[in-house]
């Protein structure tokens, strides 16, 4: 009698478990019925040769408060003092290699930098300095927000809940200032949030914006729409374009949002040798530094790459497995390549620092000064600061 009443339970354990994991299957699926992969096909990676040949300039590395960050994805630098925001929702002014102050874009109790907890407590992502006081700061949830660190205030600028152009935004990421009156903001994809973006990797659908905000006045409207992974972006020194990085897409776009050109729109960089994230203008303003978050060369493609012409075993990745392990299992699988590119202001790659080790990867982010450079990723735990070949 015990042994049939052992044999009853197990087996409705087993059809509980069996039902709990169809349960969880199905709300996966429902929240993946938006999910409409694309096939596309990237060009050969390019190969190691020139501008783009193998060395390691990025293997030795400072890693600046190794350990105490987390995720510093962006970051301003400024005569020798650095700002970047973290996956716990903070934005850290570091002078002289330690944190001399931060703040937290909200203030509340609870658990930070956790998956769940992502979207109440805010990530911040880009940053950039509006004035002599201020800081803006892109939170991947939340909108946009003027930072005063001397003062310890947090002013919300832009909403991300609000409809732009009967939209809102999903997935803020990187903005530049014009002047005091006018943001450009990446939106990275309308369908999924930053905790997400292996779908909207996996998904390569023209789901991006990038959106233009009145500072003053917090209105908006969508720039340019129907872009694939809008990552980075960064004014051109011409004041009439911007450059933008789409991520799946390996290349660089320019956009021109004023002058004679005004509404064209153009390929500045592509087939790079990796996945572009963040853009930034050279401290002399003569070319761009962008970060390849994964490298790509002839003979070694990224995972875009062999994925590209696969639409059905992206879906069926992203249906069956939830999207925190998923996250976590691409850091597994992407290859382990430091690398950033220098581009002309024409979009012509110049220079390129490798780290073929893996000691430095997953770069979302180089910036420099007259000496350095300092490159942020969204994986790593410091900022990495490396000589600068002048």
């Amino acid at each position: 009698m015990e042994e049939e009443l052992v044999q009853l339970l197990t087996l409705i354990a087993i059809v509980i478990f069996i039902a709990f994991l169809g349960f969880l299957f199905f709300l996966k699926w429902r929240q993946t019925k938006k999910f409409q992969a694309q096939v596309y096909h990237l060009p050969t990676p390019p190969e190691k040769t020139g501008v783009l040949a193998e060395n390691n300039l990025l293997t030795q590395s400072e890693k600046i408060l190794r350990g105490k960050l987390d995720g510093p994805e962006s970051v301003l630098v400024e005569e020798g003092t650095l700002y970047t925001g973290t996956a716990d929702g903070r934005v850290i002014k570091i002078v002289d290699g330690k944190v001399e102050k931060y703040i937290n874009l909200r203030d509340d109790f609870g658990t930070r930098g956790k998956f769940e907890t992502e979207p109440h407590f805010g990530r911040p992502l880009g940053i950039r300095r509006l004035n002599a006081d201020c800081l803006v700061v892109a939170d991947a949830y939340n909108g946009v927000f003027k930072v005063d660190l001397n003062r310890g205030l947090v002013t919300q600028i832009f909403c991300s809940h609000t409809d732009v152009c009967g939209v809102k935004c999903g997935y803020v990421n990187d903005l530049d200032v014009l002047d005091e009156k006018v943001i450009y903001l990446t939106d990275s994809s309308i369908n999924f949030q930053r905790r997400q973006f292996t779908n909207v990797m996996l998904e390569n659908a023209p789901s991006g914006r990038i959106i233009e905000i009145k500072i003053w006045s917090g209105e908006s409207r969508v720039l340019l729409d129907g872009l694939f992974y809008p990552f980075g972006i960064q004014i051109h020194p011409d004041r009439q374009s911007l450059v933008y990085a789409e991520a799946v897409k390996c290349r660089i776009m320019r956009y021109y949002f004023t002058g004679p050109k005004e509404g064209q729109l153009e390929a500045f960089a592509s087939n790079l040798p990796g996945v572009p994230n963040n853009i930034r203008l050279s401290a002399d303003g003569k070319s761009f530094l962008c970060g390849m978050h994964v490298a790509r060369f002839e003979g070694k493609p990224a995972p875009v790459d062999l994925l590209s012409p696969h639409p059905k075993a992206r879906r069926l990745l992203v249906t069956m497995i939830p999207d925190e392990i998923l996250g976590r299992m691409s850091k597994m699988v992407l290859p382990r390549y430091g690398l950033v590119v220098q581009l002309d202001l024409e979009g012509n790659i110049v220079r390129s620092y490798h780290d073929p080790e893996g000691k430095i990867k997953f770069i979302t982010h180089a910036s420099d000064d007259e000496n350095y450079l300092y490159l942020g990723s969204m994986h790593n735990k410091y900022i990495a600061r490396v000589p600068k070949i002048v």
